[in-house]
C-alpha cells in the first residue's frame, strides 16, 4: 500500500536525495495534481538522542525555507504549496511544485552549455535570485544541483533550507558551514555573513562550470576546496567566449567591486545577443585579464605580465602550479590552518554536499549553410576595396530569413525594412543599388564578416550593445524594436498582459523570449515552444496557440506575408527594447557620412515609407541618431 503523508499527499517515487533528507513525488488526492514532497532527515537518524539542540535547529531551519520561499512569488523560485508539521520533536515535511524537467546538474552531466545558452539560462536564474534579495533572503547555496529545470528549459532556483533571511538569528555555531564549498564566496568562507554580492560570485561560479565543463576550485577535500576558494585566483576560463568579461567582472574577491544585480543581468543580456544559441564555443587560449582599482576589468590578447585579479592563466600542461609569493604562501596557510581550526567542530550535515542564432527571437533555422549569394549579377568574392563611394561595388551584409526585415525571396532578390535602409545609404554613398552584392550573414558571423573584410557594412537586425561595440563600430540605431506579443485580429480576449495567463504562448526553442513570458509578460501562461518562428506563426493561424512573443518588428514581418495579411494584430506589450543599428568594421571611414545619410532618411520621409511598407502593424517614432 503506498504510503500517505497528513492524511493527503500519496507519495509515488523516490526522486532524490541528499544531506538534508529526500524528495519524493507525491499526489495530491484532495487536489487531484501531483507535487514534490521533501522529507527532511539528518544524514544521523540518531541525531535528536545525542544532539536534541542539534535536531531543535534544523527543523527551524527548514520551517525557515517554507518561510522564505512564501515570501518569494515568482516563477524562477520554487513555489511552497503547504507544510506538515508534527510539532517539536519530529522533522516537517514541505510541499512544493513539482518541476519535471530535471536539474541543471543533470543537464551538465551530459555536456557542457554554449556560452549564448548559459548566459540566457543565467539571466533567469538572475531574474529569481533577485526577487528573493527584493524581499531580504539570500540563497547562499546558488549551485547546479540546486536549479531545476522545466520542461521547455526554464530554470526554477530551489532549496533555500540555508536561506539567510534578514534580520533573522543565525542558526548555526561560529565555524559551521553553511553552503557548498566550491561554489562559495570568499568573503563567506573567511567568516563574514556575506550579503546579495555572495550569491551572485556563486551564479557566476555556477555558470563558470556550465560552459568550462569543470569546478576550478574543486580540490581532493573539502579543507584543501576552502583554501583554494579562499587563497587562490580563478583559472581563467578556456570557452567562455563573450561571457568571459561579465565572469571576471563578478568574480573578484572584493564584494564592493561585484557588479550589482541589474548590472549582472545586463551583462549577461548582451551576452545573450551575441552569439547561437546551444552551441558550445569551441577552447581557445585564455585571454590575459588586467585587474584596474574598482570594478572595471579589461580583456585583452596581447601579451603580458601575468594578472593579479581573481583570474590567473592555468599552467601549461605538465607544468607545476607556480608558486605564490612567500607573503602570500603564508596568508594561504594561515587562512588555511584557521580553516581546520574553525571546521574541527562542523556536523559533517552542514556541508552540504551536493530558432533564435542571437538568443533575441530570431529564427533558428535561419542561414545555417552561410551561404553568399548575391542578388544582383554584379558578384563579389569580398568587400568593396573602395568603400568610401564612386562607381566601385557595395558588398552588405543582410539576413535571409527574416520577412519584413531581411527576405531572400523565390527569384533570388532581397527585400525587406534593411534592404531599403541599406539601398538609401548606399546611394548616399554614390553606389548604383544596381551594383550592391547581398551578403547573408548569420547572427553568429557578423563580427566575423566585418572583421575579415567580407562585407563593408551590416544591416541585419544587429542589436546596439556594449560588447559588440568593442568589435565593430555601430551608426543608429535605425529601428527601436520591442520584444511585443502577435495575436489573432479577431481575439478580443487579450486586452492586459495578465489576460495571457492560462493562454498557450509560442517562442522559438531557446530563445530570450521563452524566458520572459513568464518573468515579464503572464507568469502562468502555457508556454509552448518549436522550432522556429514561422511554426509558430503558423499555429496561431490555425488555433493551435494563442499567441507568439519576440522582436515586434519581426513578428510584424511575418504578419504582413501575403497568406497573413490582416489575420494578426500586436497586442502593444513592450517587454524589452532593442536598437538595431548598421555594422561597421572598427574604425570605418563611412562612419560619419552613414551617420548624416541616415538622418536625411528620416527626414525626408524615406524612413517612414520604408516601414510602413514592410512591418505595416508596427507603429514607432523614428530613432534618435546620435552623431
Amino acid at each position: 500500500m503506498a504510503r500517505v503523508i497528513d492524511g493527503r499527499f500519496e507519495l509515488v517515487a523516490r526522486l532524490g536525495g541528499g544531506g538534508m533528507g529526500t524528495v519524493w513525488r507525491a499526489r495530491d488526492l484532495v487536489l487531484h495534481r501531483e507535487v514534490a514532497l521533501k522529507e527532511v532527515r539528518p544524514p544521523d537518524p540518531a541525531l535528536a538522542e545525542y544532539d536534541p539542540e542539534g535536531a531543535r535547529e534544523l527543523r527551524i531551519r527548514v520551517l525557515r525555507e517554507a518561510r522564505a520561499l512564501a515570501r518569494v512569488a515568482h516563477p524562477r523560485v520554487v513555489t511552497i504549496h503547504h507544510i506538515v508539521d508534527g510539532g517539536e520533536g519530529t522533522y516537517p515535511w514541505l510541499v512544493m511544485e513539482l518541476v519535471t524537467g530535471g536539474s541543471l546538474q543533470e543537464r551538465l552531466d551530459r555536456d557542457p552549455l554554449g556560452v549564448v545558452e548559459a548566459a540566457v539560462l543565467g539571466r533567469g536564474i538572475l531574474d529569481g535570485l533577485r526577487a528573493a534579495h527584493a524581499v531580504g533572503i539570500q540563497h547562499r547555496d546558488i549551485k547546479p544541483a540546486n536549479i531545476l529545470l522545466t520542461p521547455d528549459g526554464l530554470p526554477v532556483l530551489t532549496d533555500f533550507g540555508i536561506a539567510a533571511l534578514h534580520g533573522a538569528t543565525a542558526l548555526t555555531a561560529a565555524g559551521s558551514i553553511i553552503g557548498t564549498p566550491e561554489f562559495m564566496a570568499p568573503e563567506r568562507v573567511g567568516g563574514e555573513e556575506g550579503g546579495p554580492a555572495a550569491d551572485l560570485w556563486s551564479l557566476a561560479m555556477t555558470l563558470y562550470v556550465a560552459v568550462e565543463g569543470h569546478h576550478p576550485m574543486r580540490r581532493a577535500n573539502t579543507l584543501a576546496t576552502l583554501a583554494a576558494v579562499l587563497g587562490e585566483d580563478v583559472p581563467a576560463p578556456r570557452r567562455a567566449g563573450a561571457l568571459t568579461p561579465v565572469l571576471t567582472r563578478v568574480l573578484v574577491r572584493d564584494p564592493a567591486a561585484r557588479p550589482d544585480g541589474e548590472s549582472f543581468d545586463r551583462m549577461l543580456a548582451e551576452v545573450a545577443a551575441s552569439g547561437p544559441v546551444g552551441i558550445p564555443t569551441p577552447p581557445v587560449s585564455p585571454p590575459h585579464v588586467h585587474l584596474h582599482p574598482g570594478p572595471q576589468v579589461e580583456t585583452s590578447g596581447e601579451e603580458g605580465p601575468p594578472p593579479a585579479g581573481p583570474f590567473g592563466p592555468p599552467p601549461p600542461t605538465g607544468a607545476a602550479r607556480p608558486s605564490a609569493s612567500p607573503k602570500r604562501r603564508g596568508a594561504v596557510f594561515a587562512g588555511a590552518g584557521a580553516l581546520v581550526v574553525a571546521l574541527s567542530g562542523v556536523l559533517v550535515w552542514n556541508l552540504l554536499p551536493g530558432g533564435d542564432p542571437d538568443g533575441d527571437g530570431r529564427d533558428r533555422t535561419a542561414g545555417k549553410s552561410g551561404s553568399q549569394e548575391p542578388s544582383s549579377p554584379a558578384s563579389s568574392t569580398g568587400a568593396s576595396t573602395t568603400p568610401s563611394g564612386g562607381a566601385g561595388p557595395l558588398t552588405v551584409g543582410v539576413k535571409s530569413d527574416q520577412p519584413g526585415l531581411g527576405w531572400k525571396k523565390p527569384d533570388g532578390t532581397y527585400a525587406g525594412l534593411d534592404v531599403d535602409v541599406a539601398t538609401y545609404l548606399a546611394r548616399a554613398l554614390g553606389h548604383d543599388p544596381a551594383a550592391i552584392t547581398w551578403k547573408e550573414v548569420r547572427s553568429s558571423t557578423r563580427e566575423a564578416a566585418l572583421a575579415g573584410g567580407d562585407v563593408d557594412l551590416v544591416v541585419a537586425t544587429y542589436t546596439i550593445n556594449e560588447v559588440r561595440k568593442q568589435k565593430v563600430d555601430f551608426v543608429g540605431p535605425y529601428l527601436v524594436a520591442h520584444q511585443d506579443v502577435l495575436l489573432r485580429a479577431d481575439d478580443a480576449s487579450v486586452k492586459t498582459r495578465t489576460d495571457l495567463n492560462g493562454k498557450k504562448v509560442c517562442a522559438a526553442t531557446g530563445s530570450t523570449p521563452v524566458l520572459l513570458i513568464r518573468t515579464n509578460l503572464a507568469p502562468r501562461a502555457e508556454v509552448v515552444t518549436y522550432d522556429s518562428y514561422r511554426r509558430c506563426i503558423s499555429e496561431l493561424a490555425s488555433g493551435g496557440v494563442d499567441a507568439v512573443t519576440t522582436d515586434d518588428a519581426l513578428l510584424a514581418g511575418y504578419a504582413a506575408q501575403e497568406e497573413f495579411k490582416g489575420r494578426f494584430r500586436l497586442a502593444g506589450f513592450p517587454v524589452t527594447e532593442e536598437r538595431y543599428g548598421i555594422g561597421l568594421p572598427k574604425g570605418s571611414p563611412l562612419r560619419a557620412r552613414l551617420t548624416t545619410a541616415l538622418k536625411r532618411m528620416i527626414d525626408d520621409g524615406s524612413w517612414r515609407e520604408a516601414v510602413e511598407k514592410n512591418l505595416p502593424l508596427v507603429r514607432t517614432d523614428p530613432p534618435p541618431v546620435p552623431e
